[in-house]
């Protein structure tokens, strides 16, 4: 083959030949560029030889991840004869195994190299497809210091179809009229694999346990003379700790190892994520991880009996209470005693350096220890069942309350952990609950039930009865002093535009104004968060906002008890913060929030005084609260999942609706037509929004926009040339254009949260909406240039007609600023020609609008009772009415019609919450 041109790869040379195939280097003749080219071996040249499928699987498989530690598949093709090959990034670097080989592993690169690969597991997983296959030959270290998972060729998508009638059943059955397939590599097999059982990513944990376990030890878990011992071993034998095998691994690390090698895959890491995150990853970045290739020079490493070894640092977790440097009085008397003069200035010198050092030795260890007191969280879901809004936990850690959400309205719970008893403590309310905080004395839960503009706040027992009214104009949950006599809270002056910073006593009486701020400053009013008084010291922590030319920025503040003065802890600015919570010794807070528009409010710690902050999670679901024990022994949250199906179904009758295949989590953010049969939708991942094609009749998806930023909303022009989307790429939401296969990608927009694009029906401007400029519709051309203002009120979700006239949106009633409304313009005029009032059940979260295939009514959606469904506004009617009637208890995220208007796509789902207790924060 060397020499040879296959399609327009020309073949160079061998890179190396396995059981299944040979892989060579080649150049690409057209992109001009290095690629790895595998091919079957010349015995299975035939296309019903079912490992011929299986290279197919792999080029499949592959090419729907798109992450910076999986080779990425560029082709797939066959040549004349029938061979079959794909082409795949070419990798310049070493197996792994050359590294085990020569024993240049130390515990740290081990980590940061194993760390790697569990990001990209846990992507692929993500994706539904099992690896299968993980081995030291799979993993590659680039010169550039990258990791690469290599060959794919045994991965199994989760309940994937059957590629050819006479491959995939026998290949990955879990059994066949001939019994179990055993495929794997047996060194790294699991005993799932082992006994041809249905495998899961648990497999492909247990296999990068074997790899770990021998980057460790140098030797593999289950080495055995034959293929029939390696299995009995890994069905029967537990491996012995890596620590008797390797003094620098310590008991932490044997654990860690031993539970991945697990038999039982229930007592394994039930995820790569989970895996990562014991091994010190809890904040990896899925588009990969770098590590320092082997110098041959000393190195500093995880030393044995740490409180968490697991670290990519080299140090250990352990802060040690001695200081990093000491010297005696009497020292200091020998060091000087006999020095010449000519020597002392040289002295002051060594000694200025070794203050010097010592003080910054001193700042590295306080900073580690704040950061290290979330090396080994465990994470643990409750039993409380029902969609909770919110929930906290008691100072002794014996009761969580939560406000749950049902069709009557909402109620607060109290739960008893020991014996995981419920007791309603509050008669169910329409107005809603919120802002539930117990007292320091584990005896009452204070709450607030919301009213127009403000809230008051109750007080009720932990074992039910009477509530009290303590205070009213409440706008925030409280906050109690360490002793419990006070509280503190923010209450909001309409008349003046001020919040103010309050204290009362804990019974309501006595208040006092703190601090105060005015317009374009304000302290946050909304959702579940409120201040936070420190433990240890006399001062508050408060959620803070301001309006800037960047848009809205929150921070937090501390604000002295003393004298009011103020003083702004967070280093950065935050675009969500729901709620903080101190730790127990004053050194920081827990922040539930986020940075940017376009990522899921998640835990962090933020350090105090120094305000650096640490990611405690990292996921694409949403963590809307934080509490903790008075000891911070035990954190609660309530973690918020949006699992989602596309449902299609034929226009005019939504009981014939069907999920397609393979559709979970997609469309929340955005879903549209490429054509009567290709989809076009946003997938959530760990590092955010993404544009995606489908197509609905063969299942093929392509990953439209990169991942390293997000990008949503999309919609396609009625050419189907273009698609408007939004992305922070460049820092900021702004409107972009790319061609419909994902080709030239250009700005279109620099101004700051630019979202609601649509393209008009010429093909020639693109509408959207823009929060910096008061909210209002504006329209730029498609190919950029100036844009151009549309209405002259705030609107949100633009809707062009379809024949380019007029445009639609929802508006607030003008004389009253509070009703909802379908505002009709002219799209030349910036006033309605024409508005609707809308039902009160429609609210503007999750919603879009959009015009009827025929041009003649406004479509949104209704949510009645938990129950969403498309309602429509006919433009020559007073009253909107149903258009579909789906009757399960489901949100509906966004919907569109086919081009040829004879399919509707829906996008179904639920809130699903939970309530997350987080144990092992290590304080000492």
């Amino acid at each position: 083959m060397i020499g040879k041109t296959i399609a327009h790869y020309q073949i160079l040379s061998e890179l190396g030949a396995g059981g299944m195939g040979v892989v060579y280097l080649a150049n690409d003749t057209v992109l001009k560029r290095r690629v790895a080219v595998k091919m079957l071996n010349a015995k299975h040249f035939s296309r019903k030889n079912q490992k011929h499928f299986r290279l197919l699987h792999e080029a499949r498989a592959v090419s729907q991840i798109n992450h910076s530690n999986i080779a990425t598949v560029y082709d797939y093709g066959e040549t004349e004869d029938g061979q079959a090959f794909i082409v795949m990034e070419y990798v310049d670097g070493e197996p792994l195994y050359n590294l085990i080989a020569l024993k240049a592993l130390t515990v740290k690169r081990t980590l940061e190299i194993i760390g790697a690969v569990t990001a990209a597991l846990s992507e692929a997983h993500r994706l539904g497809i099992i690896h299968r296959d993980i081995k030291p030959s799979n993993i590659i270290i680039s010169r550039r210091h990258e990791v690469k998972v290599l060959d794919f060729g045994l991965a199994k998508q989760i309940e994937d179809a059957t590629l050819s009638p006479n491959a995939s059943t026998e290949l990955y059955a879990s059994e066949t009229p001939e019994g179990a397939v055993v495929v794997g590599t047996p060194l790294y097999i699991s005993p799932e694999q082992a006994t041809g059982a249905r495998v899961d990513e648990r497999s492909d944990i247990f296999s990068l346990g074997s790899v770990l376990y021998e980057c460790l030890t140098g030797r593999s878990p289950f080495y055995a003379q034959s293929t029939i011992e390696v299995y009995a071993r890994v069905l029967r034998d537990n491996p012995i700790p890596p620590s008797q095998l390797n003094p620098e691994v310590n008991t932490e690390l044997d654990r860690i190892v031993l539970k991945a090698l697990a038999k039982d895959a229930n007592q394994r890491y039930q995820s790569a994520r989970e895996f990562g995150r014991d091994l010190g990853f809890s904040d990896f970045k899925e588009t990969g991880q770098e590590f320092s290739p082997p110098t041959g020079e000393p190195e500093s490493k995880v030393k044995t009996g740490s409180a968490h070894p697991a670290r990519t640092d080299g140090r250990t977790s352990t802060v040690r209470q001695t200081a990093p440097f000491s010297l005696s009085l009497d020292g200091f008397r020998d060091l000087w005693s006999g020095i010449s003069s000519s020597q002392i200035a040289l002295a002051s010198l060594l000694l200025l350096l070794t203050c010097a050092l010592g003080y910054f030795a001193y700042r590295s260890i306080t900073k580690r220890e704040t950061k290290d007191i979330t090396g080994s969280l465990q994470f643990q879901r409750l039993p409380i069942s029902g969609n909770v809004k919110e929930a906290s936990i008691s100072p002794d850690g014996k009761y969580v309350a939560a406000v749950l959400e049902d069709a009557g309205g909402e109620n607060i719970q109290l739960t008893e952990l020991a014996t995981s008893s419920n007791t309603r403590i509050t008669p169910s309310s329409q107005k809603g609950y919120r802002g539930l905080t117990f007292s320091p004395d584990n005896n009452y839960l204070y709450y607030l039930e919301d009213e127009i503009e403000t809230a008051t706040l109750y007080r009720v027992s932990k074992l039910g009865g009477n509530n009290r009214k303590i205070l009213e104009n409440v706008n925030t949950g409280v906050t109690f002093s360490p002793d419990g006599s006070r509280i503190s809270f923010v209450r909001y002056y309409k008349k003046d535009e001020a919040t103010q910073l309050m204290t009362a006593k804990q019974d309501g009486s006595d208040e006092h104004i703190l601090a105060t701020r005015k317009s374009p400053e304000s302290y946050t009013l909304d959702g579940v968060g409120g201040p936070a008084w420190s433990p240890l010291d006399d001062v508050i922590a408060c959620l803070t906002f301001e309006r800037t030319p960047q848009g809205w920025l929150r921070h937090i503040e501390v604000v002295e008890v003393k004298d009011g003065s103020r003083k702004r802890l967070s280093k950065q600015s935050w675009y969500q913060i729901r709620k903080i919570s101190w730790l127990a010794n004053g050194s920081g807070l827990i922040v539930a929030g986020t940075n940017s528009v376009l990522s899921p409010d998640q835990l962090s710690l933020l350090s105090y005084p120094d305000a650096e902050v640490t990611r405690i999670t990292k996921d694409p679901n949403e963590y809307s609260t934080i509490s903790s024990t008075s000891d911070s022994s035990a954190l609660l949250t309530v973690k918020v999942e949006l699992p989602s199906t596309i449902w299609v179904m034929p226009s005019n009758n939504s009981d014939k609706a069907t999920a397609l295949a393979m559709s979970e989590n997609k469309g929340v953010s955005g879903i549209e037509w490429l054509s009567d049969s290709v989809l076009i939708y946003v997938a959530q991942g760990i590092d955010g929004f993404n544009i995606w094609s489908e197509n609905t009749t063969d299942g093929r998806t392509s990953q439209l926009t990169s991942s390293g930023s997000s990008s949503y909303q999309p919609d396609v022009s009625p050419d189907k040339r273009y698609i408007a989307f939004v992305s922070n790429r460049s820092g900021s939401l702004n409107i972009w254009r790319m061609n419909a296969d994902g080709t030239n990608q250009v700005q279109l927009t620099n101004g700051k949260y630019e979202d609601m694009p649509q393209i008009i029906s010429d093909g020639k401007w693109v509408v959207y909406h823009s929060a910096q400029k008061d909210g209002k519709i504006w329209k730029v051309p498609i190919d950029g240039g100036a844009s151009i203002p549309l209405v002259s009120q705030e609107a949100l979700y633009p809707a062009v007609s379809p024949d380019g006239t007029t445009l639609a949106a929802f508006v607030w009633d003008q004389s009253s600023n509070s009703k909802l409304e379908l505002g009709v313009f002219s799209l030349g005029q910036g006033t309605p020609i024409k508005s609707f009032v809308l039902p009160p059940t429609v609210k503007i979260s999750m919603n879009k609008l959009r015009w009827s295939p025929d041009g003649q009514g406004l479509v949104f959606v209704n949510n009645e009772n938990g129950v969403s469904n498309l309602w429509i506004q006919p433009l020559d009617q007073t009253t909107p009415k149903p258009l579909t009637h789906f009757t399960e208890s489901r949100l509906l995220f966004d919907f569109a019609w086919s081009p040829n208007s004879q399919q509707l796509a829906c996008v179904r789902g639920d809130t699903v919450s939970h309530v997350v207790l987080i144990k092992g924060m290590n304080l000492h």
